[in-house]
């Protein structure tokens, strides 16, 4: 089973694709590209536009219409450590750790309420904790939208959501929640 990045996907001609969000930053001259959704894709079809990541990898993006999107819905991982949820987690699988991230406003008191993990960088309003991947649980959630209301109103109506369970030994590998 190939594991699928957090972010949101498009069933476009019997395949799951990403869908991005373009909006053009800069001068009006130099824009080629309308605002809106788009598909990315790894083959050139018509009314694409060619994509740069990077200097060597090249990918296409689509204007994304409902009317050819089978269904459109969204990943989002999380983990679960000593009992509490974290959304934000960065994994380090050469350290045979992962990273929870924990909101606070003071690191002493963090560091007394997790004290059994260390902390592993400190941000501006919370601090980075060292969990061992042994003592963590991923979950994947899928929420299915309103394909027509997500791209033509930018509406997030939900019509059905999923969690599961991710138990595979790969998934800390595979993950990209970075």
């Amino acid at each position: 089973m190939k594991h699928i990045r957090t972010g949101i996907y498009v069933g476009y001609k019997d395949k799951d694709y990403y869908l991005s969000n373009y909006g053009y930053i800069g001068d009006e001259k130099d824009r080629d590209k309308p605002d809106g959704f788009y598909i990315c894709l790894d083959d050139k079809e018509e009314d694409c536009y060619e994509e740069l990541s990077g200097t060597e990898y090249v990918y296409y993006s689509k204007p994304a219409k409902s009317n050819e999107i089978e269904y459109l819905y969204e990943i989002n991982h999380y983990v679960i450590c000593n009992g509490r949820k974290y959304k934000s987690f960065i994994d380090f699988p050469e350290k045979g750790e992962i990273w929870v991230y924990v909101v606070c406003y003071s690191l002493r008191n963090t560091v007394e309420f997790d004290s059994k993990y260390k902390v592993a960088r400190e941000d501006r309003d919370g601090v980075f904790l060292a969990v061992p991947f042994d003592e963590v649980t991923l979950y994947e959630t899928k929420t299915y939208y309103d394909k027509d209301k997500f791209i033509n109103e930018d509406i997030r109506e939900v019509l059905s959501e999923e969690t599961y369970l991710i138990d595979e030994p790969w998934w800390l590998e595979e993950s990209d929640n970075k």
